[in-house]
């Protein structure tokens, strides 16, 4: 008969969502060692181009309840907060300029229903609107400069976001 080893106590595997969610808010921070920490979260397969909601309190619902009314991908978070450095890393890893932020169109959705949200603009828009002028140089140097038509497609995003 053999000695039994104790159980150890097992830890679920964190889920995709979780992954994106601690990738998010590793970019976010001002310490060095975020991008190691990015990057190990992309290693266990953190969603590069996933979306993040921002929640902002409803005068319309009971309590004054958080509701979405934003999803944006990190890059784009990143281009508008104007972090360079947290640009050229998710790029530099294969973060797509072309994935969609959603915008909630209604101060009160109704629950249940996603109707009330669209899809606007895209990362490489946040890169090209960014308060930080590298951005805007980098997205100009990698993708080229906006076409009219990249800049219609832009505006009547926003436009038909304020519906």
């Amino acid at each position: 008969m053999g000695i039994l080893a104790p159980k150890l106590p097992t830890h679920p595997q964190p889920t995709p969502a979780d992954l994106f969610v601690a990738l998010f808010a590793a970019l976010r921070q001002s310490v060095s060692a975020r991008f190691q920490t990015a990057a190990s979260l992309l290693a266990q397969g953190a969603n590069i181009n996933g979306l993040a909601d921002f929640r902002a309190r409803s005068r319309w619902l009971k309590g004054g309840q958080n509701v979405p009314y934003d999803s944006v991908t990190a890059l784009y978070d990143a281009a508008q907060r104007g972090d360079y450095e947290a640009v050229q890393f998710l790029l530099d890893r294969g973060a797509d300029v072309r994935a969609k932020i959603r915008t909630l169109t209604s101060p009160c959705p109704v629950f249940g229903q996603s109707d009330y949200a669209i899809d606007t603009l895209y990362g490489l828009d946040g890169m090209r609107t960014s308060k930080e002028r590298r951005i805007v140089e980098l997205a100009e140097e990698r993708f080229g400069v906006e076409t009219e038509e990249d800049y219609t497609r832009r505006r009547d995003a926003f436009d038909g976001s304020k519906e």
